[in-house]
């Protein structure tokens, strides 16, 4: 695949997940959801969330670093967007629970940056 073709594929993949995000979000009455759909909610809000991150920061990659391979570029930013997506996702969780404050939330911080500093370790 050459990068416009990767684009493409994310960006369709990220609007779809949007679409069925806000279709959740317009068409679920939390008051008498049940799990199921609080599982929908959030697992289509990370799918939209990690998608949106990957594109970006895949373009970003791309303009500011031409000389990379373009595996090199997706895979570290599919990494990251899915670490910052889980980070995001999991502080609206804790924050649905009343259990995010501020120690929890640097807390969850200190956990992606321990991801990301051992993925980066491994290419050492």
């Amino acid at each position: 695949m050459n990068f416009k073709e990767y684009i493409i594929v994310f960006a369709l993949g990220t609007a779809i997940s949007f679409v069925a995000w806000v279709i959740v979000l317009f068409n679920i009455d939390p008051s008498t959801a049940g799990t199921l759909a609080f599982l929908a909610f959030y697992l289509t809000l990370f799918i939209t969330l990690n998608g949106f991150f990957t594109t970006s920061a895949t373009v970003l990659r791309s303009i500011f670093q031409p000389r990379r391979k373009l595996e090199r570029i997706v895979t570290i930013s599919l990494r990251q967007g899915v670490i910052f997506s889980v980070m995001l996702t999991g502080a609206l969780l804790l924050m649905s629970q009343n259990l995010l404050s501020w120690w929890t939330l640097v807390l969850l911080i200190l956990v992606s940056a321990l991801f990301e500093f051992f993925f980066l370790s491994l290419k050492s």
